[in-house]
């Protein structure tokens, strides 16, 4: 991912947590860029799309990414998406994670983020919004880590193997043939799937079939057609793997269609920017 740019934020923070609070339409693009802060991305309603060089993640509501300071990050909004994330002014933050993380967001976590976006970035120190953003840190720091990540490889070879699958979640050649489409041996992409992500070829292709089943789930597709469209011939078999991975049925997870009744003041809708 060269020749991105690193863009810093357009303000300077004013305090040490600062909420961004925007609304990003269905499929919009945040290109590549990176914060000198920690950033908490967390998608109150609707689905995102993040990569970075080294992971691809899917953000659905009550799940949040946590992005370490200078790390390149891109964004994408599968539909149409109330963003309410945290730039984590604050040196501890760092100290939570020095790699991208997806964590699971309590219902106290996310009254908190709500309740910072209402009331903006100008509150006082020793206030009741100062007192409301200090239980962020713990509350970032007792969430569980959730298996949404997907790790993507350096070496070229791999990546175009892996982007070939990401692109056609249906494609089930053995990684023979896919091998052959990329000039690379089943010995060699074996060795690589192992140095380069720590995952078998066949784990790896299991977890991107469920990240683009996130997707197609958070447009409002039924379980049966997701099913279908990430390469399963039994959603029986999708459903059982969806629950191993996420510990919940297709139906537990939240659509555009079906909405999360969270309510957002007009004043903080915002159009897109960095």
């Amino acid at each position: 991912m060269t020749g991105k740019k690193n863009l810093s934020n357009r303000r300077r923070l004013r305090r040490h947590i600062s909420v961004i609070a925007r609304t990003l339409p269905r499929g919009f693009n945040v290109p590549a860029h990176s914060h000198n802060t920690a950033r908490l991305i967390y998608a109150a309603t609707g689905t995102l799309k993040i990569e970075t060089p080294d992971g691809a993640y899917i953000v659905p509501p009550t799940r949040a990414l946590l992005v370490p300071m200078q790390t390149e990050h891109s964004v994408k909004a599968v539909v149409t998406v109330e963003q309410r994330s945290l730039d984590l002014a604050e040196t501890s933050f760092d100290r939570l994670s020095s790699t991208c993380r997806v964590i699971g967001v309590t219902p106290l976590l996310r009254e908190i983020i709500l309740r910072l976006a209402e009331i903006g970035p100008d509150y006082q120190p020793d206030s009741h919004a100062s007192r409301i953003a200090a239980l962020v840190r713990e509350e970032i720091a007792q969430a569980p880590v959730l298996p949404l990540a997907l790790p993507l490889p350096r070496d070229q070879r791999l990546r175009r193997l892996c982007d070939l699958l990401l692109n056609n979640p249906t494609d089930t050649r053995p990684l023979a043939e896919l091998g052959e489409a990329v000039g690379a041996s089943t010995r060699t992409l074996t060795r690589l799937f192992k140095s380069e992500i720590s995952m078998s070829f066949v784990k790896w292709r299991q977890q991107a079939r469920m990240m683009s089943a996130l997707a197609f789930l958070a447009e409002g597709c039924s379980v049966t057609e997701t099913a279908l469209m990430v390469g399963y011939e039994s959603v029986s078999a999708f459903i059982r793997l969806h629950r191993r991975l996420l510990g919940m049925t297709p139906r537990g997870l939240p659509s555009e269609k079906k909405g999360v009744g969270i309510y957002f003041s007009r004043q903080n809708k915002a159009s897109p920017h960095l």
